[in-house]
Parts: structure tokens; sequence; C-alpha cells
């Protein structure tokens, strides 16, 4: 099986994993992408010492969506994958954004004298793809999530992304316009108040959850 780094050309999906995760794991999701057609394809990563804020490196399974998959998310066949990939992504949330998940799989988690006692950010999963522009975007999910919650915050993300590659001044545009802090990936979260799918800025994130105190009075004297 070819690489996932080393591809001439990249799968519709792909998936990275930490090599101590047994690949039995994703037969759910595999058996829901075998009905696709979509090339795939999965690879497991030696895991190896990482330094840092926990969130902000690679997660210990990744799930990899490319821009193929998007060019044709509104054609017939597109919104059929839509729908599979939305059921097999499920499984995911079973396996890696719950609490018995969380405890499960500490043993991969990456170490880190920097992350806050209670990051919300989950460290297992995350589902990355690229921007018409090719820009890398990771979607961030809390460390556990409801089966609701998570149906969604996914379905937002994958909305974001695909009026992204069919409309001019897309949601995602406008927001990377007043976004100029530059970084290796664009950072997604799903925001409950809003509930849409949101850029956020890793530096003010960081600063949150270390000074919960501090960005609360910012609020008040606004």
């Amino acid at each position: 099986m070819e690489t996932i780094n080393n591809m001439s050309k990249f799968p519709d999906v792909a998936l990275s994993y930490d090599e101590r995760i047994p690949a039995d794991v994703f037969e759910d999701f595999e058996s829901f992408i075998s009905k696709t057609g979509l090339s795939y394809t999965k690879e497991s990563q030696e895991h190896g010492p990482f330094a840092g804020v926990e969130w902000l490196l690679p997660t210990a399974v990744i799930l990899f969506i490319g821009k193929a998959y998007f060019d044709s998310f509104f054609k017939e066949m597109g919104k059929d994958h839509y729908h599979l990939i939305k059921n097999g992504l499920h499984s995911f949330r079973k396996k890696f954004l719950s609490e018995a998940a969380s405890n499960q799989y500490k043993r991969v988690s990456v170490p880190s004298t920097k992350t806050p006692k209670d990051p919300i950010f989950s460290i297992l999963f995350s589902i990355m793809a690229k921007t018409k522009n090719g820009q890398n975007i990771k979607f961030l999910y809390p460390v556990s999530i409801s089966e609701q919650k998570f149906h969604k915050s996914t379905e937002a993300f994958l909305n974001l992304l695909a009026e992204n590659y069919s409309a001019e001044n897309d949601d995602l545009s406008i927001q990377l316009q007043s976004f100029t802090r530059k970084q290796d990936a664009i950072l997604v979260r799903f925001n409950q108040s809003s509930q849409k799918a949101e850029i956020i800025d890793p530096v003010e994130e960081i600063r949150r959850q270390k000074h919960p105190e501090d960005m609360e009075k910012a609020k008040k004297s606004n």
C-alpha cells in the first residue's frame, strides 16, 4: 500500500493512526467507505515524542478528506457519499470521542507539559482537509461529545468546506479574510452558540484555557 505522505495522487479519503491502535477499530467506518466507491487508504504512524500544546499537534487518529471529494460534493454521487461518510463517522465518536474512549486511549496521548490540565479539544481524533486554495484545515472536536452534537458539528464542518468549493464569498473565505495569523493549518471548531463551524485563533485559545479568569474579565469590560 502506498503511504499517505508519498502518494502521487491523494485518495478521496485517507486515515492515519497511531500504531498502537488496533487496525480493526476502523472496520465499521471502512464498511461504509467501501459502499461509496471512493478511493481510500489507511496508514499506521510510529508514535514519537512531541512537545507543545497537544491539540495543536497531530491527533492519534486523523481522517483526511481529499479535494476531489469536495469538488464533486453537489453532484448526485457526491450527495450519496456525503450521507455514507457521515454515517461512518459516527463510529469515530463512539470509539474516540467519549469519556470511556479518553480513558481507554490515554496510552496513545501525546505527552506535554504545556497542555492545560483539562483540555477542551480531543487529542485522539480530528478531521483534516484542504480549502479550495490549498490551505490545510483541521476540525477539532471536544474531548467527549454526544451523538447529536457530533452530528451537528460534523455536518457544519463538511458544509463549510462544501460551500467553500462551490461558491464565491463563502463563509470560510470571509472568515479567513479577517484572520491574519500564519499557521500550518487553519483550526476550526463548532460554536454551540452560533451553531456554525468557526476558525479559532490558537494563541487566544491557549490564553483562554490557561487564564480563564482574565478572559472573563475582558468580556465584562467590553
